[in-house]
């Protein structure tokens, strides 16, 4: 916990450890950003198995798996773009 520094020693200390989150925290916003992709596509596929075993049940039709399908097609294109746009305004 930083507080009021003690002295020349002290601020040097607080310094590098704010240095050293700092560090951190972008590590854990970069290993987040490659991480979320991958949370969506599973996502997606296990929406996909879902309903492709509510097709075999003949619980839903073809047609509406298809519907369903091209939404999360929209929906995954969205994400991309949009993390695309969050990489690219980390990098700036």
């Amino acid at each position: 916990m930083l507080g009021l520094p003690d002295g020349p020693m002290q601020f040097e200390e607080d310094l590098e450890q704010i240095r050293d989150d700092i560090s951190r925290i972008r590590e854990d916003i970069d290993w987040m950003s490659q991480l979320g992709p991958a949370l969506i596509n599973t996502m997606i596929e296990l929406r996909t198995i879902r309903r492709l075993m509510e097709v075999h049940m003949g619980e839903a039709t073809q047609e509406e798996l298809a519907e369903e399908v091209e939404a999360d097609k929209k929906e995954l294109r969205e994400f991309e773009s949009e993390n695309k746009k969050r990489m690219n305004r980390r990098r700036d």
